[in-house]
């Protein structure tokens, strides 16, 4: 009993900072497309609801590290392909975080003295919950979702930014054709 709650408080530290981390790869890949599609350097990147953790200039962190939203500058055009590109950064930063795991996972399952460290399977069935974890905000985040009831305004998902761009885009060349 007493391994199982040592596993267990060990393990709600790393799956706080995992997706933690989770949140913060997804902005840096909308950021990325930002600064290179727009070369601006005017942003606000929030991550997280609740209680404030850290701020910086261009850096909030939330304690409840679910949700996370980034506020472009003046030059960020709604509705083109350098827009279309910043929005699909985010799953692209997702999975970037998805493969920077992979030496984790084999760590994890490959290397006993891990889990004889931990004298419990629990870590690496966390690590791997809290992957399908990642997994899914990534689904989420690429699917079509507008939750209005969420904290600060609600959640707008990517999907529905991309797909925004994408009609823009086509209204924008069918008004030129006509």
């Amino acid at each position: 009993m007493k391994a199982i709650l040592i596993n267990i408080i060990v393990s709600v530290p790393i799956v706080y900072i995992l997706l933690l981390l989770s949140r913060i790869f997804k902005e840096l890949g909308h950021l990325i497309m930002y600064r290179i599609m727009f070369k601006d350097d005017n942003y606000v990147i929030k991550v997280g609801f609740g209680k404030r953790l850290l701020k910086t200039k261009r850096w909030e962190i939330n304690r409840m590290p679910i949700l996370s939203k980034i506020t472009y500058g003046d030059k960020f055009q709604q509705g083109t392909y350098k827009s279309l590109l910043t929005h699909i950064g985010g799953g692209l930063g997702t999975i970037a975080y998805l493969i920077c795991l992979i030496p984790l996972i084999y760590l994890v399952n490959k290397k006993p003295e891990v889990i004889a460290i931990m004298n419990s399977k629990i870590l690496p069935i966390t690590i791997l919950r809290t992957i399908q974890i990642v997994i899914l905000t990534l689904y989420f985040s690429i699917m079509p979702l507008q939750i209005p009831y969420f904290p600060n305004g609600g959640y707008i998902s990517d999907g529905v930014y991309v797909i925004n761009d994408i009609m823009s885009m086509k209204n924008k060349k069918n008004k030129k054709y006509d």
